[in-house]
């Protein structure tokens, strides 16, 4: 028995040997160890835990303004790609945001400036730059961009793709023109072109409407835009200017009576178009820079006010009577220096309600026309003094014409009222109600027939037996 175990026991011990010497052969390699390999810039292999060997786009254009400047003052340690011990250099998440390089002695701006595509606030003023590279248009999220106290005389029109600028400082330089582009800055706020050599100004810049201030004093300018002056005189936009530059009101009012003339083919009013001046022109009144003061179109033949009447600034007075005109173009209400406004005889059958946007306006004649109604803001004229609405054909008055407070005479003569209205007790300085030759239904209040009593309400033999107020 002993015999036949002792080949198997050495059978097996053989395949255990034989198993454990091919698992070694399958085993992979000990990795071998590399060759270290010497760097000539740091010969001892010492690390800097400091140092970041990555240098960003923004560290490259940074290091490009300054290697091109030579002599500037910025005082940047061009070792430190991470820009942190740079003076005047704003970051967040490790991207410049902001950039002070006011008075550095810079000349040379390079266009990898325009590689600091998150940069907010750029101050490059009080240097020596004769150009701006076109480069500088994709910093599309700068907001306050300062190139006062430079050497300018021209900007690229790129720079009106940073459509996100909010100010915009260009005081002091060299200008001669502004490119109409700039237009385009739809959110600026503050622009500033004092101490240039501008002579004209674009028109675009009146497409600025979110402008809180313009400064353009001590250029070479005489006329400004009548479009740009509308900033101001619309909305809350202050214009800093010399007293010589004025607003080119003659040009603007020129333009609007030619639409006046073309879109009235039938009219009578004789104008040599060809005097831009407008001096020849019948029926026109000047201020002395020559822009129009008064308009008198009174047996001209228009049938038509089209809409240009509006562009008309400064028009002091207007007579549209004995025209076929039917309707008042609401553009009137842009008219806000006008004092008179006369139109009798004139057909005229509904009133815009803009007429209440006529703050100045003293004076108003619209008797004999086919007016069945009123705007309700007709009575915020604060300084309406007189007003002529006899021989229409009116039903009521509205209520807010107890604010006219400065209304002295009322005709209202010749329409069909049957009341005479309350409000009028209100006004202090009413001397004057014409009221006859309405259909009056019922007896007037107490106050009314002191009115009628004191002689500023006129009424007629019939209204005065339906009145019930005592004969004076």
């Amino acid at each position: 028995m002993k015999n036949n175990l002792y080949p198997f026991t050495l059978f097996i011990f053989s395949l255990l040997i034989l198993q454990t010497a091919c698992s070694k052969d399958d085993a992979p390699p000990p990795p071998e160890e590399e060759e270290e390999k010497e760097n000539p810039d740091n010969p001892d292999g010492i690390v800097d835990p400091n140092q970041d060997p990555i240098e960003s786009a923004d560290y490259l254009a940074l290091k490009a303004l300054y290697e091109a400047n030579d002599g500037n003052t910025l005082g940047w340690n061009l070792d430190d790609p991470s820009m942190s011990s740079w003076q005047g250099v704003g970051q967040e998440n490790e991207r410049v945001v902001r950039l002070d390089a006011e008075d550095k002695g810079l000349k040379t701006l390079v266009p990898e400036i325009g590689s600091l595509d998150m940069l907010e606030e750029l101050n490059l003023g009080s240097n020596q730059f004769e150009s701006i590279p076109a480069a500088m248009g994709q910093l599309g999220k700068l907001q306050y961009l300062r190139l006062q106290e430079n050497q300018l005389d021209s900007i690229p029109l790129e720079l009106s793709d940073i459509t996100t600028l909010k100010q915009f400082g260009l005081a002091n330089n060299r200008l001669k023109k502004i490119p109409d582009e700039i237009g385009s800055l739809i959110n600026l706020e503050v622009l500033n072109l004092s101490d240039n050599e501008l002579v004209t100004l674009p028109e675009t810049i009146g497409n600025l409407v979110n402008l809180t201030l313009l400064n353009i004093k001590n250029n070479d300018l005489a006329l400004i835009s009548q479009k740009i002056c509308d900033l101001e005189e619309n909305g809350s936009t202050m214009i800093n200017k010399d007293n010589r530059a004025r607003c080119d009101l003659v040009s603007v009012h020129y333009e609007a009576l030619f639409a006046l003339y073309v879109a009235n083919p039938g009219n009578t009013l004789g104008w040599d178009l060809a005097d831009t001046s407008m001096q020849s022109w019948t029926g026109l009144t000047f201020f002395p820079d020559g822009s129009v003061s008064q308009l008198r179109l009174a047996f001209t033949g228009v049938t038509h006010i089209p809409k240009e009447i509006g562009d008309l600034k400064g028009l002091e007075s207007i007579d549209f009577g004995d025209l076929n005109i039917e309707y008042i173009a609401p553009e009137i209400g842009n008219l806000t220096s006008l004092e008179t406004l006369s139109a009798p005889y004139a057909n005229i059958k509904e009133l815009p309600a803009e007429i209440g946007n006529l703050v100045n306006l003293r004076q108003l004649s619209l008797d004999n026309n086919q007016l069945k109604e009123l705007p309700e803001e007709l009575g915020h004229l604060p300084k309406l003094e007189g007003l002529n609405l006899q021989d229409n054909l009116l039903e009521s008055i509205p209520d807010s014409f107890s604010n006219l407070m400065a209304l002295h005479s009322v005709a209202l003569s010749n329409n069909k009222l049957s009341q005479v209205p309350e409000a009028f007790i209100q006004l202090p300085e009413l001397t004057s109600i014409y009221f006859e030759g309405n259909p009056l239904a019922s007896s007037l209040s107490t106050a009314l027939c002191d009115l009628y009593i004191s002689g500023v309400l006129a009424l007629d033999a019939s209204q005065i037996a339906t009145s019930g107020c005592p004969t004076p």
